[in-house]
C-alpha cells in the first residue's frame, strides 16, 4: 500500500512538472466544466483545458477541437489565446490554427468577443493565425493589431443562464412600431395592416403580434426574442437577440438605424456590410435575411420636467427620459425587482438619522465604560500594571529625594527594621 502511494505521488508530481514545463494552461473562471451557446458555433463545451464544438471551416474540412494556450491576459485584457488540436492539410503541409479571442464581459455569464487577427487565405479567410509550426506560444505573434470591423463580433452565453443574462434593448429599438417586411426576392408583407412590434412592455424583450401579420420575425416562431448584447458603431446599433423557440440556431442579429425607421435581420451573428437598409450577404455575395421599415406608434420614454431650487433660490429645469416599460427577464418578472430597487433607494434618502445618533452615543458610552474599568483595575491592582524595583517599599522615591540610595536586600545585608540608609557623600559636611 505504501509503495502504491509513493508511485501515485510520483506520477502526479511528474504530471504537474510536465505541465508547468510545457507552459500549462487552464481556462479561467467562468469557463471550466461548462457549456455555452455561441451565436456563430451553436454549442461549445469547455473542460479544464480543452474546448470542443468551436468549429471553423478550413480548406478540405473543418476544425472544432482546441486547447488553452495562454490565459495570462484574461484577468486584465480579457484575452484568451487558444490552439487547435485538429490539423488540416494544404499543399502537402500540415497546418495548425491559433486563435486570439478578445472578449468583453456583458454579464457574469455572457461575453461579446472578436477573433483578433487578419483574414488569412490559407485558412479560408478566417481571422486566425495558420502555421506549420506547432510550437508558437507568443501572444503578440498570434494576436495581431489588425482592426476588426465592429459588425464581426460573436456572442456567447452560458447554457442555463440565458434568461438571467438579458440586457436592455438598444435605445434605437425602444418603441412600439408598425412595420412591413421585404425579403431577398423583394416580396413585401405586413404592409396592409397595422402591426405591433413592441419593445416597451418589457424593454429587454421584442414581441411581435402574429395576429395581424403572420410573417415570422427575428426567426422566432413564438414571436418573442430577448436582447442579449448591443454594439454601437457606424451610427447604427447591432442587436443580438436570443430566441428560445428556435432550434438549433438560438440567435439573430438586428441592425437598426438611429431614427428607428429601418432594420435588417439575419440569423446567428451580424455580417460585414450589413446595414439597416442593406441585406446581410453570404460568402458568395448573395443577399440573405430580410429588411424591415418601421413607423413608431409609441415611445418607451416619457419626457418629464423636474424643478429644483438651490440655496440661492435660482430655479433649474432638468429634463429626463424615463422608460415607461420594464427591464425584466422572461415573463416580465424583473419589473417588480426594478420597482423594489427604486423604493429601497428612496427610503434610504428620506429615512431618519435618529438611529445613527443613538448608535454613536451608545458607542461613546461603551468606550468610556471600558476606559473606566481599565483605570479601576490598574488602580486596585497596581502591581500588575506598573513595574517597581521593590514592590514592598513605597517610600523609595521619598528616600531618593532626600539624597539617599536604597539598596535592596538582594544587594547587601538588611536591617530587620527596614532598609539600610547610606549617607550621600556628595552632600556638604556640617
Amino acid at each position: 500500500m505504501t509503495m502504491f502511494r509513493y508511485l501515485l505521488g510520483w506520477i502526479l508530481l511528474n504530471y504537474c512538472c510536465f505541465r508547468i514545463s510545457e507552459g500549462g494552461c487552464w481556462w479561467p473562471t467562468p469557463f471550466p466544466g461548462s457549456t455555452w451557446l455561441d451565436s456563430t458555433r451553436d454549442t461549445i463545451t469547455f473542460t479544464t483545458e480543452t474546448l470542443t464544438g468551436f468549429s471553423m471551416t478550413v480548406p478540405g474540412g473543418s476544425i472544432s477541437n482546441w486547447e488553452c494556450l495562454d490565459n495570462s491576459s484574461f484577468a486584465g485584457e480579457k484575452i484568451l489565446v487558444i490552439k487547435s488540436t485538429d490539423t488540416f492539410s494544404l499543399v502537402g503541409a500540415t497546418w495548425i490554427t491559433y486563435l486570439c479571442l478578445q472578449m468583453t464581459e456583458v454579464s457574469t455569464n455572457s461575453f461579446v468577443y472578436y477573433q483578433q487577427a487578419a483574414q488569412d487565405p490559407t485558412g479560408g479567410y478566417n481571422r486566425a493565425l495558420f502555421s506549420q509550426n506547432g510550437m508558437i506560444t507568443n501572444k503578440a505573434t498570434i494576436c495581431s493589431g489588425t482592426a476588426v470591423p465592429p459588425a464581426e463580433y460573436h456572442f456567447m452565453v452560458k447554457q442555463g443562464e440565458e434568461l438571467n443574462s438579458l440586457q436592455p434593448c438598444g435605445s434605437f429599438l425602444l418603441s412600439k412600431f408598425d412595420y412591413q417586411v421585404t425579403d431577398t426576392s423583394s416580396t413585401v408583407s405586413c404592409d396592409s395592416t397595422t402591426d405591433n412590434w413592441d419593445v416597451c412592455t418589457n424593454t429587454s424583450m421584442i414581441a411581435f403580434n402574429y395576429t395581424t401579420c403572420a410573417t415570422v420575425m427575428a426567426y422566432s416562431s413564438g414571436g418573442t426574442v430577448y436582447c442579449m448584447a448591443t454594439v454601437s458603431a457606424d451610427g447604427f446599433q447591432y442587436q443580438t437577440v436570443y430566441n428560445p423557440s428556435s432550434t438549433p440556431n438560438k440567435f439573430a442579429c438586428i441592425v437598426v438605424n438611429s431614427a428607428g425607421s429601418a432594420a435588417s435581420f439575419i440569423n446567428n451573428n451580424c455580417t460585414v456590410g450589413q446595414t439597416p437598409t442593406s441585406y446581410a450577404k453570404n460568402h458568395d455575395g448573395t443577399n440573405i435575411g430580410y429588411l424591415a421599415t418601421m413607423t413608431k406608434t409609441a415611445s418607451c420614454f416619457t419626457t418629464t420636467t423636474t424643478t429644483t431650487t438651490t440655496s440661492t433660490t435660482s430655479t433649474t429645469s432638468v429634463t429626463t427620459a424615463t422608460a415607461s416599460g420594464t427591464t425584466a427577464a422572461a415573463g416580465g418578472g424583473g419589473g417588480g425587482g426594478g420597482a423594489n430597487s427604486a423604493a429601497s433607494t428612496d427610503g434610504g434618502s428620506g429615512g431618519s438619522i435618529i438611529p445613527m445618533i443613538a448608535g454613536a452615543v451608545v458607542g461613546i458610552l461603551l468606550i468610556i465604560i471600558i476606559l473606566f474599568l481599565i483605570y479601576w483595575f490598574c488602580y486596585r491592582k497596581r502591581r500588575f500594571c506598573f513595574k517597581k524595583k521593590d514592590v514592598g517599599h513605597s517610600d523609595a522615591n521619598a528616600n531618593s529625594a532626600t539624597g539617599a540610595q536604597v539598596i535592596n536586600s538582594k544587594e547587601g545585608p538588611a536591617d530587620k527594621n527596614g532598609p539600610t540608609i547610606i549617607p550621600d557623600l556628595s552632600a556638604p559636611i556640617t
